[in-house]
């Protein structure tokens, strides 16, 4: 089957997925590790995170892990990756930031890298 012109973070090809979905903007996969300052955090996929947790994701400052939740929707598991994030930037600046802000900051800025293109 032919190739598909498309913008990168695009699918190029039928072959790689079904054909209603050429040409849409994939989302790439969440990162196994980021680097946060001096910091190395592992990011960590666990089933049943949030049953057990009853939290999607988890920022853990002591091993340097973001836990996030396997059975979690593509678009819930990069908001819950930012909002991890977030909690990380906010202990390691001692921000002392309310939950609240640091959900808004997660969501805004899983909105600002999901509109680059």
């Amino acid at each position: 089957m032919a190739n598909v012109l498309a913008k990168s973070g695009t699918i190029m090809s039928a072959e790689e997925t079904d054909i209603s979905s050429v040409g849409k903007k994939v989302r790439p996969k969440l990162p196994t590790e980021i680097q946060l300052g001096a910091h190395t955090l592992k990011v960590i996929k666990q089933k049943g995170l949030s049953v057990q947790a009853e939290a999607c994701g988890i920022f853990d400052p002591d091993a340097l892990t973001i836990t996030i939740d396997t059975e979690l929707p593509d678009s819930l598991a990069w908001e819950t990756f930012w909002h991890e994030v977030v909690e990380a930037i906010n202990h390691f600046s001692e921000a002392a930031m309310e939950h609240k802000s640091i959900q808004v900051f997660g969501l805004l800025l899983h909105q600002v890298v999901n509109s680059i293109e």
